[in-house]
C-alpha cells in the first residue's frame, strides 16, 4: 500500500514502511524506493503516504535539510553559513 515499499524475501514479497523523512504515495509498486523530503523539510512519521503528511517538520531559520537524504530533523547550519527564513535547505555564506 501507499507509505510502503515492496521487498523480495526468498521468493515472497513483503512490505516495509517508509522511514521517517521519506514517503511513498504509490500503491502496488515493486522494488520501489521512498522519495526523501524536499529541501527545507524533515519528517518524523514512518509509513507516510505523501510529502504533506510525511514531511511534517519545516526547518527554522539557521537550520536546514538539503533534500538528498532521509532526515527526521533539521540540522543546524555550520559556522559562517545560514539558511533563509523560507527554509529552502540551501546554506549560503554568512553576510557580515
Amino acid at each position: 500500500g501507499a507509505g510502503t515499499i515492496s521487498l523480495p524475501t526468498g521468493g515472497l514479497t513483503s512490505c516495509k514502511s517508509c522511514a521517517p523523512g521519506s514517503y511513498q504515495p504509490r500503491e502496488g509498486v515493486m522494488y520501489e524506493y521512498c522519495p526523501v523530503c524536499p529541501a527545507g523539510k524533515a519528517g518524523t512519521v514512518s509509513g507516510a503516504e505523501s510529502n504533506v503528511s510525511g514531511c511534517n517538520v519545516v526547518c527554522a531559520p539557521g537550520t536546514f535539510t538539503d533534500g538528498t537524504k532521509k532526515s527526521a530533523s533539521c540540522e543546524p547550519c555550520a559556522q559562517g553559513t545560514y539558511s533563509d527564513e523560507n527554509a529552502t535547505g540551501k546554506k549560503s555564506p554568512s553576510k557580515i
